[in-house]
């Protein structure tokens, strides 16, 4: 009976340990630079510290982001929009925002060379001129509705000018697709995400000539742009989770900040084809535009549902539009919005 007492110890200890090993969380994503505190957090090691094990699903669409929370195949998406989440809600599906990541608009306009020259464009010129000068242009955007598309037509917008006759909206899906059809010159412009922008102006197709993330559209300045979206449901019976992952990414934030280098480093195993010195000027560009405590605001929730009420107000009915903490964002899992 003695010998075999070690084995029992053994196989006790196993069953433990199996019964309390950490399941794994998915996080859907669409790669982007405005993400590198959740890289820094996931390379760093900062979620591990919190005793959880964090993966990353990449998806082509933001839009298919959500159906990942729903479906329950990820429990976090870092790539569905405020909007997403009022369109659900108007379904009965409840999906909230519980950290703000980027808290600017982090999509920059591109123009090719030719039409710049044409054009006489430059990014000196007062933003209703630049607005204006997207007349005649072939933009490529990513998809209908997608953020790119909105964006782009409340600039169409300001400026007084409609799809159609004088301008044309061609969809091509995803980032890769985008960049390979102005580097072709199959489009004139582009709005996306960096590193896409920078790297395009670097190898000399164009320019960056709207740089929203710099603060050029006064709309987009504070303005709740990217954040790790949840559902309700999953948030309020993973308590203990969604808090230590909240945790992760504020002990990320403090840290990049004070470590360029190591916030490079872990952005690029995410871009292994983009030159480094890319990814280092993104980031820097970036900087200002990325939330430092990840809290959430009620401004600049309201600044980006004005802009949905503005350019789809059927869509987007104001009686549908609550900005109170609560409805679509909630700040109670993190610890930097205690007084």
């Amino acid at each position: 009976m003695r010998r075999s007492r070690p084995w029992r110890v053994l196989a006790a200890g196993l069953l433990a340990s199996q019964t309390h090993a950490q399941p794994i969380l998915y996080v859907t994503h669409v790669n982007a630079l405005h993400l590198t505190p959740f890289y820094v957090a996931k390379e760093q090691g900062f979620f591990a510290k919190e005793g959880l094990t964090v993966e990353m699903l990449g998806v082509s669409a933001g839009s298919h982001a959500a159906l990942t929370l729903l479906a329950k195949e990820a429990q976090f998406s870092s790539a569905t929009n405020i909007g997403e989440t009022v369109l659900l809600r108007q379904q009965g599906k409840h999906l909230v925002r519980i950290y703000s990541i980027a808290n600017r608009m982090t999509m920059d306009l591109v123009v090719r060379n030719e039409v710049i020259e044409a054009k006489g464009l430059s990014r000196d010129l007062p933003i209703m001129q630049r607005f204006k000068a997207l007349k005649g242009m072939d933009i490529g955007v990513t998809a209908e509705d997608a953020l790119d598309d909105v964006a782009l037509r409340y600039y169409l917008e300001k400026a007084r000018l409609g799809l159609g006759e004088n301008i044309f909206f061609t969809f091509l899906g995803t980032v890769t697709t985008l960049a390979q059809a102005f580097r072709a010159g199959e489009i004139d412009a582009l709005m996306l995400p960096h590193p896409t922008p920078l790297l395009l102006e670097e190898e000399g197709f164009g320019k960056i000539i709207i740089k929203s993330s710099a603060g050029d559209v006064p709309a987009f300045v504070n303005f709740e742009h990217v954040g790790i979206t949840v559902t309700k449901e999953w948030a309020e019976e993973h308590e203990r989770e969604v808090r230590a992952f909240v945790r992760a990414m504020n002990a990320a934030n403090r840290f990049w900040r004070e470590n360029l280098t190591a916030a490079v480093d872990a952005a690029e195993k995410f871009f292994p084809r983009i030159p480094r010195e890319i990814v280092q000027l993104s980031i820097e560009a970036l900087k200002d535009s990325l939330s430092p405590d990840g809290l959430i605001t009620p401004f600049n929730v309201i600044q980006y549902m004005d802009i949905l009420h503005t350019m789809e107000p059927r869509q987007f009915p104001r009686e549908a539009l609550n900005p109170s903490e609560g409805i679509h964002w909630t700040n109670r899992y993190n610890p930097n919005g205690r007084k």
